[in-house]
This record gives C-alpha cells, sequence and structure tokens, in this order.
C-alpha cells in the first residue's frame, strides 16, 4: 500500500541524494559527470570480465588481456574524458603492430605461422569482447541514470553502442575470412554452458546424497578435462591454397582436370593489408580476383557492398576490357587474391572453347 511503499521510497531517495552528495554526483558540470560515469563504466567492465572468467565463458589469458583493458580505458577516460575513452577503445580493437609484421611474411616469404596466430587471437578476443559489452550496455541501460543524470547517462549508452557496433563489424569482417572458425568457436561457447549447467547439476547430486564424494571428485575430473578442450581454438590456416579456392568457387566448380591446372596455373596470387585499395574507381580493370581469404568493401560513394570469401570482382573486363570502374574496392582486413589477368584469359579461351563460354554466361550474368 502507499502507506507502507512512501516512507521507504523516501529514505531511499534520501540515502541516495546524501551519497550522490558526498562522492560529488551533484556536481552541475555535465562533463564532470560524464568523466566520473566513463570511470565507473571502466570499473564495471573489469569486474564482468572478472564474472565471466569465475562462470568459464572466457579464459585466463584473455580474461587478463580484456581487464588491463578495461583498465587503461579508465586511465584515459580521467585525462581526456570521453575523446580519450573513445580513442583508447579504438586502439585496443584496431589491429596490433604485429599484424604488420606477420603480413609481408605471409606475402613475400610465405611464412603464415605468425599471421595464424595473431587472426587466432584476434577472433576470441573480438568474440569474447562482444559479449562483456552486451553486459556492460545493460549495466549502463539500468544504473548510471541514477548515479550521473540523464544526459550524462544517454551519452555513455551512445558510447557503448558505438564500441557495441565496432566490435560487431570487426567479428563479421573475420567471420567473411573464416567461417569454419567462427563456427567452432560459437559451439566452444555452447559447450562450455552446457558443461556448467551439468557441473552444476553434479553439485546438487551430491549435496542431495544422491552420489557420493568419490563419483562427484571423478565426474568432475572428466568435466574438467571436456572443459579446458573447449578453450583450445579450433584451427585457423592463413595459408593460400589456390587449388582449394578454384575447387570452391561456382564460377570454376566441376572443370574437367586439364582445364583445373590450366586456371591454377594461370592465375597469381595477390594479398592487401587493411585499407588498401585493391582497385580505384576510375580505372580501367585488367584482371578479376577470387576472394580467397578476407574482406573486402566495394562502394561508389552512395552504397556499398561487403565482400567475402569465395566472392569475386573485377569480372567484367574479362569482356569489356575498356570499361572502367565506377566503385572502390578497400580491404577491410588481411586478404589474399587469386588474380586472372585479362591477357591469361583470353590464352585459356584459345585453348578451351567450353571454359570460354562457362565464364561469359556467368559474367554476363554479373552484368
Amino acid at each position: 500500500s502507499a502507506e507502507i511503499f512512501e516512507p521507504v521510497r523516501e529514505g531511499y531517495e534520501q540515502r541516495l541524494a546524501t551519497f550522490r552528495a558526498a562522492h560529488g554526483f551533484d556536481r552541475p558540470g555535465f562533463g564532470d559527470r560524464l568523466r566520473t560515469g566513463l570511470v565507473i563504466l571502466a570499473n564495471q567492465e573489469r569486474r564482468i570480465v572478472r564474472q565471466h572468467y569465475d562462470a568459464g565463458v572466457i579464459g585466463r589469458n584473455a580474461m587478463r588481456s580484456m581487464q588491463r583493458a578495461a583498465e587503461s580505458l579508465g586511465d584515459a577516460a580521467l585525462v581526456d574524458g570521453r575523446s580519450g575513452y573513445a580513442l583508447e577503445a579504438n586502439r585496443h580493437l584496431a589491429h596490433s603492430k604485429m599484424f604488420h609484421v606477420a603480413a609481408p611474411l605471409q606475402r613475400y616469404m610465405h611464412i603464415d605461422g605468425l599471421m595464424s596466430r595473431l587472426l587466432a587471437r584476434r577472433f576470441h578476443m573480438v568474440f569474447e569482447w562482444q559479449l562483456v559489452l552486451r553486459d556492460l550496455h545493460k549495466f549502463t541501460v539500468w544504473r548510471m541514470e541514477g548515479l550521473v543524470g540523464s544526459d550524462a547517462c544517454d551519452r555513455l549508452v551512445e558510447l557503448i553502442e558505438q564500441r557495441e557496433e565496432d566490435v560487431h563489424r570487426a567479428l563479421h569482417y573475420l567471420e567473411l575470412q573464416y567461417p569454419n572458425y567462427a563456427d567452432g568457436l560459437r559451439r566452444a561457447f555452447v559447450s562450455r554452458a552446457a558443461l556448467r549447467w551439468e557441473a552444476a547439476r553434479y553439485d546438487k547430486f551430491l549435496t542431495e546424497a544422491i552420489i557420493s564424494v568419490d563419483l562427484h571428485r571423478s565426474l568432475k575430473a572428466d568435466l574438467d578435462r571436456r572443459v579446458a578442450a573447449t578453450y583450445r581454438p579450433p584451427p585457423l590456416d592463413a595459408r593460400f591454397d589456390r587449388a582449394g579456392l578454384v575447387d570452391t568457387l561456382p564460377l570454376l566448380r566441376g572443370l574437367g582436370e586439364k582445364e583445373r591446372r590450366q586456371i591454377i596455373k594461370a592465375t597469381r596470387v595477390a594479398s592487401a593489408v587493411p585499407g588498401d585499395i585493391v582497385i580505384a574507381r576510375g580505372a580501367r580493370d585488367v584482371a578479376a580476383c577470387f576472394v580467397a581469404s578476407g574482406a573486402l568493401e566495394m562502394t561508389d560513394g552512395e552504397s556499398s557492398e561487403t565482400l567475402g570469401t569465395g566472392t569475386y570482382f573485377g569480372e567484367t573486363c574479362l569482356l569489356r576490357p575498356t570499361r572502367r570502374r565506377t566503385t572502390d574496392v578497400v580491404a577491410l582486413g588481411f586478404c589474399q587474391l587469386l588474380v586472372l589477368h585479362r591477357d591469361e584469359f583470353r590464352k585459356l579461351c584459345g585453348t578451351s572453347p567450353g571454359l570460354r563460354q562457362r565464364i561469359e554466361d556467368v559474367t554476363k550474368a554479373a552484368c
């Protein structure tokens, strides 16, 4: 009833007002309240990361790295406020300097191990950040308005939503590049959730004296081994396989062995790093490009299309060599391309009329 509820509500509001005044939350300045809110969010992010680790959602290495990142976000917010927080968040999401060491090793020396390890680590971090930011967004919406005011809270929500969008985009590009690896990570995440439920059931059975201590210990030991297996990343192969790509492309699938060997011999390997302009608007195409791995954006300035593994572009130049490009194609991640030059295409068509007809049919359909 109102007689019971009102005294409780008034007492709560008085205590909250006292707390806010004592800790500076009633300062009129928007910037100060926003800065305070950002520091609170950084601390909450560290707490959420630890909770996810304790629940078995993320591994120890990821937990330590993500807690360091959250701590640096708080430090940046203290020094430079919103801009410092946003810049620091972008820095952690950007490719590390080691990627720019791994890219030339892969491109020029065909050393793939470092790139594979870096991509696997980035995949895990981005995937797990998505989970943490989801919980941080809920905390911001539900709790921050009473601490920093509605105007500052709205800005905090915008910042977290921007981080979620950036992380989602980064994960999407990685999924385009390595869809099987992404599926493996999701399966591991679901498996850990099921194993946590199984562990809770064993604990309940022990509490209810349904199973003995020795059996419980044996079951938990087996469970721990299965949980540990879910933290081993699925294989991620960053190497380039021209023959494998030819077999997966609808444009080239089902060729005879002779034609297949000719295609493999006629193509060359090209790589691109994030930000590379693979084809510029206004330039004349000289080759068709098939995406072996990676993600690219094709844009005409008004609309854009994302290209992933198994897609291709520039194919119209094989039929209309004088046509100029009307779009830019920019690498969004580390990409490997299979390139078929127009001159090589002509040679192939001269020795294989059937291949020429197939490529012309598919290319005309895309025009």
